[in-house]
């Protein structure tokens, strides 16, 4: 069993389907990765490609595995608008904050269940905020969530927290007391996003390929 904090299955799958060099031509990081095959269906409990700061606070990148296990299962999101007063993320935000990028993601209607694919509508790739803890079951992650944009509240309530390169920087940089004042500013802003209807097979996880983010043609508005 997995949960996001409240609102169960929310950015539960999202793709990473560029390679290195791609990801260092928006931004240079120091990656600690050998290899990195195309995902186009990335699922909790797997290792997902993620930035961090290093104890000079330089970025590098590598796996996380995501969500934190927890005697409720596996914690996959937490909301932005709380996350200070829940005892398993305060310290985070302090020693733990991690950026994953994304080319889009997933989400799933709240009435119909259809899957939806969303990505930027500039072609550019989504930072989304997150935290990740390290400890005996290794280096694990949770996603911010905030609530919904207007034009993407009609699919589900909530959506990742997203940032531009410029303030996926600063949430890692910047002191931990001005964490708030990023994650207000993100949570209220309204990102260019496009979405649209995917076949059914992205709902198994073990199923991957480029034809997972392609549009359904007869459900197309």
């Amino acid at each position: 069993m997995y949960h996001g904090s409240g609102v169960r299955g929310m950015c539960g799958r999202f793709s990473q389907y560029w390679g290195l060099e791609q990801w260092n031509q928006v931004w240079p990081v120091d990656w600690h990765v050998s290899a990195l095959a195309p995902r186009y269906n990335v699922a909790p409990g797997t290792p997902i490609l993620s930035i961090v700061s290093d104890s000079l606070g330089h970025p590098v990148g590598g796996f996380l595995d995501w969500g934190l296990r927890t005697v409720r299962g596996l914690i996959i999101n937490a909301r932005a608008e709380t996350v200070e007063s829940r005892p398993t993320f305060r310290p985070l935000l302090e020693r733990g904050r991690c950026v994953v990028p994304m080319n889009g993601y997933y989400e799933w209607h709240q009435d119909t269940r259809q899957p939806h694919y969303i990505e930027a509508g500039d072609g550019k790739p989504l930072w989304a905020l997150g935290l990740y803890d390290v400890g005996p079951q290794g280096s694990r992650a949770v996603i911010l969530t905030r609530p919904a944009a207007s034009g993407l509240d009609t699919i589900h309530p909530r959506m990742p927290v997203l940032a531009d390169a410029r303030g996926a920087q600063a949430w890692l940089s910047r002191p931990r007391a001005q964490c708030r004042d990023i994650l207000n500013v993100l949570i209220h802003e309204a990102p260019l996003l496009h979405t649209h209807p995917v076949g059914r097979r992205v709902n198994k996880s073990s199923q991957d390929g480029p034809d997972l983010i392609q549009p359904l043609p007869n459900l197309m508005p």
